[in-house]
């Protein structure tokens, strides 16, 4: 009888250690799954409306900075921006600014990784005179 006993135990072990074993590659894969979901998120839409430029205009300002992708709306001077929501809240600060009467030149000069070499905006803007320079981050 206890040889019995002893060999339905190394039975239930078996089992057991299996069953473990799938909760543990179950669980890896649920939280990598969750780890992906937050880290891209899902995207969202807005729609401006401009009072100064043209949507063609708008259009071509998000595409030089290659935020999300833009569509031109049937309503005059109205643009449809679907991106992530940092991109989008890019797009409206961006939007903000070049939907004036004035003329705007908006360009990338380097990448944000290499942003620590560069002087900072006030001896930019001391050193070039009459020049607004800014950041998304600011």
């Amino acid at each position: 009888m206890a040889a019995e006993l002893q060999f339905s135990h190394r039975g239930y072990g078996k089992i057991f250690v299996f069953i473990c074993a799938i909760i543990v590659a179950l669980s890896g894969t649920f939280l990598f799954a969750a780890e992906q979901g937050d880290a891209s998120g899902p995207a969202r839409y807005r729609v401006f409306s401009l009072r100064h430029i043209s949507a063609e205009q708008g259009k071509k300002y998000l595409a030089e900075a290659g935020i999300g992708i833009v569509s031109q709306l049937p309503s005059p001077n109205t643009l449809l921006v679907t991106a992530q929501p940092k991109e989008l809240i890019k797009a409206s600060a961006l939007l903000k600014l070049v939907d004036a009467k004035e003329l705007f030149h908006i360009k990338a000069i380097f990448h944000s990784s290499e942003a620590k070499n560069l002087p900072s905006n006030k001896q930019i803007a001391a050193e070039v005179g009459k020049i607004s320079i800014g950041t998304f981050s600011e």
